[in-house]
């Protein structure tokens, strides 16, 4: 649920967030005490929402899906909030314009190789360093969700009287399932973006030769992927779920949601499917 009740945000004349359906006042009737204004939590990053841009939205949506969990994120709505996004018709236009979105999505593309590198190295840097006073938003929304994620470990830990479970294990453990949740946000993504009209055909991204000292000036990073490329990727981020779901069915082969051994007929389990296949039947079918 969306909390605005204001009106489109509007970052030009072309590209608009749509108000949401659903309404959440935030005016409070009786005002707060110094005290309890005091002890209200203020380390969540996004605060001023009527402030904010398209460009803003976007990246909120994309790091509150990510970072958030499940139960209060679900990732069914993410392409949902972002298609909230469009752009205001133009009557003199002859020809439809792109969708807003490319371009707004196109910076928060990242590639299975990405993917690793971010957990498996900035991620894992930032959390030895324990640089929680950063300015970056995304690292403030990873210490902001991780904060309450480890207090409901620890008050789960203290309650089955285990103290020495190794803070090593725990992170490791939570920075595999970060990652593999990037992967199903970048899925989503990639089959978002190939859907929009306007994201460029291989002919369209193809440009002339350029010398090596010109093609180092101008990064890659700053063109759109054509649908090739980003077809190309989606092959590849799905192979990397593949790989987790044999890897998972090998280490736990009583894993909930599998299978019962022994099994049969009114006896098994109301959902056999793994969450690979729920994800796949569940978000992707339904795009």
């Amino acid at each position: 649920m969306e909390e605005s009740q204001h009106p489109p945000v509007v970052v030009d004349s072309m590209t608009i967030v749509a108000p949401s359906p659903h309404h959440l006042p935030l005016e409070c009737s009786v005002k707060w005490t110094a005290t309890q204004e005091r002890s209200i939590n203020h380390e969540f990053p996004f605060i001023d929402l009527h402030l904010e841009t398209p460009e803003d939205y976007v990246s909120r949506i994309y790091l509150q899906h990510l970072w958030l969990p499940e139960s209060l994120m679900p990732l069914r709505f993410l392409v949902l909030s972002l298609l909230r996004v469009t752009s205001d018709p133009q009557p003199s236009a002859q020809t439809p314009a792109p969708h807003c979105l490319i371009h707004l999505l196109h910076p928060l593309l990242l590639t299975p190789r990405a993917c690793s590198q971010k957990y498996q190295t900035h991620v894992s840097q930032v959390l030895a360093d324990d640089s929680s006073g950063s300015s970056d938003v995304e690292e403030s929304m990873m210490w902001y969700a991780l904060k309450f994620e480890k207090m409901d470990d620890d008050q789960g830990r203290h309650a089955k009287g285990d103290h020495h479970v190794l803070d090593g294990k725990w992170k490791n453990d939570w920075l595999e399932r970060m990652e593999r949740r990037e992967v199903l946000i970048q899925i989503l993504l990639h089959f978002l973006l190939l859907s929009l009209p306007g994201v460029p055909t291989p002919n369209q991204t193809d440009s002339p030769p350029a010398s090596p000292r010109k093609r180092k000036r101008h990064q890659r990073d700053d063109v759109l992927p054509s649908t090739a490329v980003l077809e190309e990727q989606l092959e590849f981020l799905m192979d990397k779920l593949s790989m987790w779901q044999l890897m998972s069915s090998l280490d736990e082969p009583g894993r909930p949601g599998a299978p019962l051994p022994n099994s049969k007929g009114k006896q098994k389990a109301v959902d056999e499917r793994d969450w690979m296949q729920v994800f796949c039947e569940d978000l992707v079918e339904r795009l």
